[in-house]
């Protein structure tokens, strides 16, 4: 009952999910302001609409954007430096230090961390505003890349909540300018490593996790990935995914979640195969995991999705048996009916009188 009620609230979030993504597509026709980046000099290609640095150890710079209000009314907006992450859909994402983000252990330098800004910004109808952001770099040598990113949101009022069908959407529209920091022309490459495997659940949907790690300040692009996974001595594959076009951020890791689809996690030892390209660079890896009974446990009860139970020919047999038996008696109880009948009408007509031929016949004369 309790997976029930989970799938049927998995498929109103998912609806109502649904019903705002339109909303917010149908109203980006119309937002309100835009950003654009003030490439300084030290910009390395000035062809970009972000920005990409060539900076010094310890060198502090103060660059800007140009934030307009195209609407007639004033907008207020709120306003943070985000380091780059990569998430579970293999996309780079942006993330502030002030958030319960874990960073990779790799990372000694996020870029949320020596930069600065204004929390919020108001920019007056029809008019563009300089923002500047300050940059401090860390004073050791870096080789490689720091990539972040400066994040401007529009800050929520009731004015920006609509009602539809009877339920309260609020739009709220963002934008990111990515920034790209480097001290020296020194090309880096990315690397891969894998790290733990694990059964986890993403969005309530049994997967087994394999985190995979970028070590190195450099961007990993045109990510393709093969997995496969057996058990433990065994050639037969269980489950698999694949995925392409992913994108590592520098410095980063992330759970590559393997599905498996509505087929329930099993308690036991089992090997990961993974294989991933990034234009001539691949990676192979084999690795064992094993998955506890609790954690199997623990996550099938967990599901939204109803999971497939294995063959029970037990509880089958019975049933067959069941159904054969209630033929049978069915048979043999018409047979009894039938027989009875029929002993009943030859009863009835052993009862029933004889009726006596009343005709006479007429008598003959005789002739003398």
């Amino acid at each position: 009952m309790k997976k029930l009620i989970k799938y049927i609230v998995s498929g109103i979030l998912f609806l109502v999910l649904s019903t705002v993504g339109v909303q917010v597509m149908q109203a980006e026709e119309s937002v309100p302001y835009s950003v654009k980046p003030i490439l300084p000099s030290n910009q390395i290609d000035k062809e970009l609409q972000y920005f990409d640095l060539k900076m010094k150890p310890g060198e502090e710079q103060t660059i800007e954007v140009a934030v307009s209000n195209s609407s007639n009314k004033e907008i207020e907006l709120e306003m943070s430096t985000e380091t780059a992450i990569t998430n579970v859909n293999g996309v780079i994402d942006y993330v502030s230090s002030e958030k319960d983000i874990v960073f990779d252990q790799t990372l000694h330098y996020p870029f949320s961390t020596f930069t600065s800004m204004a929390e919020t910004i108001t920019v007056p109808a029809n008019e563009t505003v300089n923002v500047p952001i300050k940059i401090n770099m860390p004073q050791e040598e870096i080789t490689g890349m720091i990539l972040g990113g400066i994040k401007f949101t529009e800050k929520s009022s009731d004015s920006q909540e609509e009602s539809t069908n009877g339920m309260a959407i609020r739009n709220r529209f963002a934008y990111i300018i990515a920034v790209k920091l480097t001290e020296d022309d020194q090309p880096v490459a990315g690397d891969l490593q894998l790290n733990k495997i694990k059964a986890d659940q993403v969005s309530y949907r049994n997967v087994i996790s394999a985190n995979l790690q970028n070590p190195e300040p450099a961007l990993i692009k045109d990510l393709a990935i093969e997995a496969e996974v057996t058990a433990a001595g065994s050639s037969k594959v269980l489950y698999q995914q694949t995925n392409q076009d992913f994108k590592m951020a520098p410095n980063s890791n992330f759970d590559f979640p393997i599905y498996l689809e509505n087929q329930p996690l099993k308690a036991g030892k089992y090997t990961l195969h993974l294989t991933a390209t990034s234009g001539e660079e691949k990676w192979d890896f084999t690795q064992d995991f094993e998955i506890s009974k609790d954690e199997a446990a623990r996550l099938n009860k967990d599901s939204a999705i109803e999971l497939e139970e294995g063959v029970n020919w037990q509880l089958y047999l019975i049933i067959a048996g069941c159904i054969l038996g209630g033929i049978v008696l069915g048979i043999i109880i018409w047979q009894v009916l039938r027989r009875r009948k029929q002993e009943i009408q030859k009863a009835n007509q052993k009862k029933r009188p004889r009726k006596k031929n009343t005709k006479t016949s007429p008598r003959k004369n005789k002739s003398k």
